[in-house]
């Protein structure tokens, strides 16, 4: 039998017993089921459109990064001025990966070491060494040879690909976290830092604690000081969710003017990104500019004028498009493996994607976005760490969250969990993720 065969057979054989998904409980199968990971490959990655990387990241024509994901790996290539294609990075010869570097310059050709097949950079076969070894195979031609090419998209400053020729555009698949994205201007961003981290966790259990909420009382203590927080979200959602985040009144003999001052603060010195100078130096005039007491409302109308003209300063351009009405979702979880959290200064990214051909190791890429005066755009390295020890002291805020997920994927290999009971207001996110990740694997209830 072939290999769609012994899928089809597969399918067959484990949906019958599939438990009932809820708005209260994830079976444990969806985690550490025998044949997850497996469908996973098959029928979830080349069906989905995934941010491979930052257009910045390629700056001159020819620049290539690779990006892999369990069992494929590609290029993605600026082939002009303004034009992108990706090519599976593999050898139509004898399959060899055909670039084991991250990133590099293809502009004069993409050459295999093996046996010197060359293409140039828009994956047109260029040359064969000795070419006319083949004159007499008439099913040897040229114009099969060229790289295979999956599509490629651009939205919110990425560059995306799908392996699927048939998906939907980009712009489609989207919808509609792409419009109510949009007044961000994220493409107007820049990278303040890049990092990727190889985890020993699968990479749904990474995901889910980066697209809720509620993790924050156990995780992120030290917020509970400005205020009980809560992070609810629709109860049906898209293929995209989202949630936002709320503060249920001022901690005691905390006026607005503090409370944000010294929230904003916080989230500074820990996260190291998306609340950053010109959001501060907002902040502290509140202190200054306004009178105790102040209204909560009348507080945060005098913040967003005083953000604007203190980013303005620097010379960054303001969203202009932007309402305080679209900070109402504070996470958007874009399926089935980034999650985007856009703020004002900028922003924070994350992309979760398996490591190799294992379940219980992923990669963890993260990315900080900021605002910047045009030309004083930073050139961050992009910093690889091999282990959660290498990562220790990078982000204060990441590594409280990192500590818990290492025994998460211990824990849920026990016999007593049967799976995860997420709270059905505030952990919609994940629950709708399943959902979603089901219809993809053809699993049912």
């Amino acid at each position: 039998m072939g290999q769609t065969s012994r899928t089809e057979s597969k399918k067959s054989a484990t949906s019958s017993f599939v438990s009932p998904l809820r708005s209260d409980f994830i079976p444990r199968r969806d985690y550490v089921g025998g044949d997850i990971f497996d469908r996973e490959i098959e029928l979830l990655w080349p069906k989905v459109w995934q941010t491979a990387c930052r257009v910045e990241e390629l700056k001159k024509v020819g620049d290539f990064v690779r990006y892999d994901i369990a069992n494929e790996s590609f290029l993605i290539v600026r082939t002009g001025s303004d034009t992108y294609r990706a090519f599976y990075n593999v050898c139509p010869h004898r399959g060899r990966r055909l670039k084991t570097e991250s990133h590099g310059n293809v502009e004069s050709g993409i050459v295999c070491g093996f046996h010197a097949w060359s293409w140039d950079r828009h994956g047109t076969l260029r040359s064969i060494p000795l070419r006319e070894d083949w004159d007499e195979c008439a099913t040897f031609v040229d114009s099969e040879l060229n790289l295979i090419a999956p599509q490629v998209g651009l939205w919110g400053g990425w560059i995306w690909i799908n392996m699927d020729p048939n998906a939907p555009p980009l712009i489609e698949y989207l919808s509609p976290a792409a419009e109510k994205l949009k007044n961000f201007e994220l493409e107007n961003t820049r990278l303040l830092w890049h990092k990727s981290l190889h985890f020993p966790v699968n990479w749904k259990v990474v995901l889910e604690a980066f697209i809720e909420g509620y993790h924050t009382n156990g995780t992120h203590p030290q917020l509970l000081k400005y205020g009980k927080m809560a992070w609810p979200g629709p109860i049906e959602q898209g293929l995209h969710t989202t949630h936002t985040s709320e503060i249920h009144g001022l901690p005691p003999g905390m006026d607005a003017r503090q409370h944000t001052y010294e929230m904003m603060v916080e989230l500074n010195k820990t996260l190291l990104c998306q609340y950053l100078d010109p959001c501060i130096s907002a902040a502290k005039r509140l202190l200054t500019e306004l009178p105790p007491g102040m209204p909560s409302e009348e507080v945060y109308g005098a913040f967003w004028k005083f953000h604007k003209e203190e980013m303005e300063a620097t010379g960054a351009k303001w969203p202009e498009n932007l309402q305080q009405s679209d900070l109402w979702s504070t996470a958007w979880h874009i399926f089935p493996n980034t999650s985007i959290l856009p703020t004002i200064d900028g922003g924070l990214v994350y992309r979760m994607r398996p490591d190799g051909m294992s379940n219980d190791k992923c990669i963890l890429d993260m990315w900080a976005l900021a605002r910047f005066a045009p030309g004083k755009e930073p050139s961050p390295p992009h910093e690889i760490y091999p282990t959660l020890e290498s990562f220790k002291g990078q982000n204060p805020f990441l590594e409280q969250d990192f500590r818990n997920l290492l025994a998460v994927q211990v824990g849920m290999q026990s016999r007593a969990w049967a799976g995860g009971r997420p709270n059905p207001h505030q952990e919609t996110t994940v629950v709708n993720f399943h959902k979603n990740l089901r219809r993809y694997l053809n699993l049912t209830d």
